[in-house]
């Protein structure tokens, strides 16, 4: 990652914390005690012990990982109204290799072929099953899956039964921004945004039924158009810092090797091979120019 890539993630949290942060947008909705709201990478359970405190409202939790779905176990023992599964969601059952990002973080990473089995499940067959037919708040933090997952909520149609959609698009992803943008421009089909910091969080409500346009859709238009020349700008002063710093480095060797040779010339000079050679080649040279002359 380069310093460039380092300096917009920062930027990026530090204007979502500048504008209120967690506190102030993923908290905030229209839930009642009969609401149902559906928390996709549960992780110690803090979001829907939130959400939980707040509305009484009744919660499935979707948490893969066995040390974090242990931890959420006994963090809601005995509440009836949330329920947590051993396993992630995705467009289709599956088993995947994640790795832990670090210590500090709530997520995953995929791994290449190494790491730890985890089981997903295809989301739509777990609505079946469970019998969730509308979801009031469905909250997406899987570390990269979000793509597969809201194109299979898409794809099935099931995204017209959400009514608030809380997500976070990850950038470590291939092709992140061109996906992110593609989902986005399907979203305002049936959604229109409420909050949106990029790669942070951005929350997508369900538009009513009679409402043929709405305002914010063509800001969102506009909002992506300028994201994507941020991006390629952003493209653009990566190569040009890499080519510099190639371009740097082999300056420096250079000096170096200079200095060496430099060196080595001065220690040349100094030796007494160099000193009795000079001293032969002196009369040798006299004698030469004179034969010349002659």
């Amino acid at each position: 990652m380069t310093d460039t890539t380092i300096d917009l993630a920062r930027y990026r949290t530090d204007y979502w914390e500048l504008a209120g942060g967690d506190a102030a947008h993923r908290f905030e909705y229209d839930l009642k005690d009969d609401s149902i709201v559906i928390d996709a990478g549960g992780y110690r359970g803090d979001w829907a012990a939130g959400i939980r405190a707040r509305y009484g409202c009744r919660i499935y939790v979707f948490e893969p990982i066995p040390e974090f779905y242990e931890r959420i176990i006994c963090r809601f023992s005995g509440d009836p109204l949330v329920k947590v599964f051993p396993f992630g969601l995705a467009g289709e059952d599956k088993t995947v290799a994640m790795t832990l990002a670090n210590a500090s973080t709530s997520g995953l990473r995929p791994a290449d072929g190494a790491g730890l089995k985890v089981p997903l499940r295809r989301f739509a067959d777990v609505c079946t099953e469970e019998g969730i037919t509308r979801i009031d708040l469905f909250k997406v933090n899987i570390e990269g899956g979000e793509y597969e997952l809201i194109e299979h909520l898409i794809a099935v149609n099931f995204i017209s039964r959400i009514r608030d959609l809380q997500v976070q698009f990850h950038d470590f992803v291939p092709d992140a921004e061109k996906r992110k943008q593609s989902l986005r421009a399907a979203l305002v089909q049936t959604h229109y945004p409420t909050y949106l910091f990029d790669f942070v969080w951005e929350n997508w409500r369900l538009r009513p039924q009679d409402d043929a346009f709405h305002p914010m859709l063509e800001v969102i238009r506009q909002v992506t158009w300028h994201e994507q020349q941020s991006v390629d700008l952003l493209e653009k002063v990566q190569h040009q810092q890499e080519v510099s710093e190639k371009l740097e480095q082999r300056q420096r060797d250079l000096e170096v090797a200079c200095q060496s040779l430099t060196r080595e010339v001065a220690d040349l000079r100094r030796s007494w091979s160099f000193r009795i050679g000079a001293c032969l080649l002196k009369p040798a040279a006299l004698l030469l120019g004179k034969g010349k002359k002659q």
